[in-house]
């Protein structure tokens, strides 16, 4: 896979870019962190309210509601049995065009395990915390982590001049409220978590690990977009 320089909504690598709910194309770029704007968004509605009442596949208040990807009737009497989410849904797809799309897990399962990641707070000097994604000098370097505090033994040596991408900190959306902001990185996949389809799995990256987790749908997350 190749992987998008820069989070969907953003014009850097160490910009944040905008915050999408899951399935949603109109995300929410706050324009006074790490430059993130809202290219795609001029003069047309941007979401600021992450919440089931504001979820486009939900009709109500509550995770009941579902109205599209569920797969059992307690979250919705619509079950269409939906598991990974549809390109006219993708945010990648929608914001950068051609064949950029949301990553799947098992893409960014393949990320945490063939490249080489390193925790920064300040990436190229621009202040910004999150992690620096190296392409692999050695086997023997793949799926090391070092995180802050923590040394690793590498054969090969790393430095921003190396092929490597950013994945800003950019935290979270609920409701109108921004979380963790500096601390954790939450970017969406497009896999559905079939116990619990009011929740979705995406990758959590902080300062002390990177892993697989899953939260409501309709929070805001962060986009890297992929491409084959």
């Amino acid at each position: 896979m190749k992987w998008a320089a820069c989070n969907v909504g953003a014009a850097n690598p160490w910009d944040y870019g905008d915050y999408f709910a899951w399935g949603e194309t109109v995300g929410y770029g706050k324009s006074d962190l790490s430059n993130a704007h809202n290219y795609a968004y001029s003069n047309t509605y941007v979401k600021t309210y992450y919440a089931w009442n504001t979820y486009k596949w939900c009709n109500g208040t509550t995770e009941n509601t579902l109205t599209k990807y569920n797969i059992n009737n307690y979250y919705g009497s619509v079950v269409d049995n939906k598991t990974v989410l549809n390109l006219e849904d993708d945010a990648a797809r929608a914001n950068m065009g051609s064949f950029w799309r949301m990553p799947t897990w098992d893409e960014q399962q393949e990320l945490l395990n063939n490249c080489y990641w390193e925790w920064t707070d300040d990436y190229n000097g621009k202040g910004v915390k999150g992690y620096v994604v190296y392409k692999v000098k050695n086997t023997s370097d793949k799926g090391e982590k070092k995180y802050k505090g923590k040394t690793v033994t590498l054969v090969g040596s790393y430095s921003l001049a190396d092929a490597h991408i950013f994945l800003p900190a950019a935290g979270g959306l609920n409701e109108n409220e921004f979380h963790n902001i500096g601390s954790d990185g939450l970017y969406w996949s497009s896999l559905l978590n079939e116990g619990s389809p009011n929740h979705v799995y995406y990758m959590r990256l902080n300062s002390d690990y990177v892993d697989r987790y899953d939260s409501g749908r309709y929070e805001g997350h962060s986009v890297r977009a992929v491409v084959e």
